[in-house]
């Protein structure tokens, strides 16, 4: 009891951690076009048919659900700016992917049978029977990615971290990378994925995204 009256002792002091509340509304939105949308349009360019399989990659693309929950963790508990900044980047963008999904259904068809019986293969399989060849571009996995490590990368906590940023920035293209070679992707996935991070980049540190917050249920979190 003692401990969860300090976690709500917690959250009442830094009320603008709430803005994590989000994920609630993308899960049921992702897992709803997830089960009820059927692609229209079949994403495909001649580069997938170079690029080859490599089960190994389900390594990095697994890291990515920890390097994303890790980047937001540390900015929630270390600066609230950086913080509410990364999340208006990764939330608008993650919207906006939902929102293209519904709109253009798409799909890939570059998955094979994966004949391999060794454990990342068991892994890929795995993946595949909960991950849909579904709602792929833009690619989330991308955009979500790159706007961690933009935000790591601009950030004064980091400024003399040059490791921590030289790994993160390896780690990130190894998860962009595996995205293609797992056949979760196409190449046109990542190129959109990737313009998308670049756009909202743009939008949450260069233009003042909190003068048209301030306007609505959230600027109490600010």
């Amino acid at each position: 009891m003692r401990l969860i009256r300090k976690v709500f002792n917690w959250i009442e002091n830094h009320n603008y951690c709430l803005v994590l509340c989000y994920f609630f509304f993308y899960m049921t939105v992702f897992t709803l076009e997830e089960q009820y949308l059927r692609p229209v349009v079949a994403i495909h360019c001649p580069l997938d048919d170079l690029i080859p399989f490599n089960s190994v990659f389900i390594i990095p693309y697994f890291a990515w659900f920890l390097l994303v929950p890790s980047v937001i963790g540390y900015f929630m508990f270390k600066s609230k700016d950086e913080f509410l900044d990364l999340c208006f980047m990764l939330f608008t963008g993650m919207t906006i992917c939902l929102a293209v999904y519904a709109v253009v259904p798409n799909g890939i068809n570059l998955r094979q049978m994966v004949t391999g019986h060794d454990v990342w293969s068991r892994m890929v399989v795995m993946l595949r029977k909960v991950d849909t060849a579904t709602n792929v571009c833009p690619s989330i996995h991308v955009f979500a990615t790159l706007g961690c490590l933009m935000a790591v990368l601009r950030s004064p906590e980091f400024r003399n971290r040059r490791l921590v940023k030289f790994l993160l920035a390896v780690l990130s293209v190894l998860i962009c990378v595996s995205t293609v070679v797992l056949k979760q992707h196409s190449v046109i996935d990542v190129t959109c994925g990737t313009a998308l991070a670049v756009v909202m980049y743009y939008w949450t540190y260069h233009c003042d995204w909190r003068r048209g917050a301030v306007k609505t249920p959230i600027r109490a979190l600010l």
